[in-house]
């Protein structure tokens, strides 16, 4: 491969990149966003697409389709945006078209990021998040609770843990707001990224193809 095959590979690659990843910030549900009914929207232009995309693989009807967290069709989803995103980008790309959507795919994907951060910092700064074992929790014996409700629980009782977590997501998104502090932003989001997803895969909670395409 010369260099100019090269470079034009990494375009595209960035280009699809950028564009599925704005995709999933459109689309995927993510409750504080219901308030311009993405969840709604979302439901109405890919819900049947899901359910014909789901029929053509298994030959079976879906039986939920509702899109949540960790579901099948919310994973039927990421798949369709993947390939909406892959034929926008060969189509932009074997065109040569001169439309950039490198700095708009990544100003939003900062910015939908330093949203998210934000959100949940100040939930584990204000005990929103991980909050304090209820009655019915603190009677049961732990081998009857299931892992994720168990470290729910355990972690709502550490102040400490819920402040210095939340601090450092606060911080991420800080630095990812300002153009000069974006790549230390993106240094600390990763790490505070990398820790969520190995929480969430080691206790089986229900988002972790949303932090993997967050740390993505």
């Amino acid at each position: 491969m010369n260099r100019a095959t090269i470079a034009a590979c990494h375009g595209f690659v960035q280009r699809f990149a950028g564009i599925f990843l704005v995709f999933c910030a459109a689309f995927i549900p993510f409750p504080p966003l219901n308030f311009i009914y993405q969840q709604k929207i979302t439901a109405v232009l890919f819900s049947r697409i899901i359910a014909a995309e789901y029929y053509f693989l298994s030959g079976r009807a879906l039986k939920n389709p509702e899109i949540h967290s960790d579901s099948l069709s919310l994973y039927l989803l990421v798949v369709l945006l993947f390939l909406i995103a892959a034929m926008i980008a060969l189509v932009l790309h074997t065109k040569r078209n001169n439309i950039s959507t490198g700095n708009f795919c990544y100003n939003t994907c900062c910015a939908y990021l330093c949203f998210v951060l934000m959100k949940y910092g100040l939930d584990k700064l204000f005990k929103t998040q991980f909050y304090l074992p209820e009655p019915n929790i603190l009677f049961t014996a732990a081998g009857n609770l299931d892992k994720d409700i168990l470290f729910w629980s355990t972690m709502g009782s550490s102040r400490l843990f819920n402040l210095l977590t939340g601090a450092v997501e606060i911080l991420a998104a800080i630095l990812l707001f300002f153009k000069k502090t974006r790549h230390a932003g993106i240094l600390v989001s990763i790490i505070a990224l990398l820790h969520v997803l190995l929480i969430n895969i080691s206790f089986d909670i229900s988002v972790k193809l949303f932090s993997c395409i967050l740390l993505f």
